[in-house]
């Protein structure tokens, strides 16, 4: 996040420039929560089942300016379950994964 911070200063301009940041792998919330279900050894529980729709971010032109992430997304998702494991703090919100029309 800090590099796409230092990335976004670097490219303010007026109209100013759109960048979406995610990885460059296109992940469900599904296949996630089964990820952290299986490091923390929990069946995830959903509610409601997916859309027949994706809503996906192109960041294809924020990985053409920053080349590449630093952290693999299995290393990240391995930290986040660590940092879970042990207690860490959160900012206790939630996620909206399930808002598709941006009304958070």
């Amino acid at each position: 996040v800090n590099n796409a911070a230092v990335l976004g200063l670097a490219l303010c301009a007026n109209p100013p420039k759109v960048l979406n940041v995610t990885g460059p792998e296109v992940v469900s919330v599904r296949w996630l929560a089964e990820r952290f279900g299986d490091l923390l050894g929990k069946e995830p529980a959903f509610v409601n089942s997916e859309s027949e729709t994706a809503l996906l971010s192109d960041a294809s032109e924020y990985h053409r300016l920053s080349k590449s992430p630093k952290v693999p997304l299995e290393r990240m998702i391995g930290w986040v379950a660590h940092w879970i494991r042990i207690g860490g703090p959160t900012l206790g919100k939630p996620t909206h994964f399930d808002v598709r029309d941006g009304r958070f």
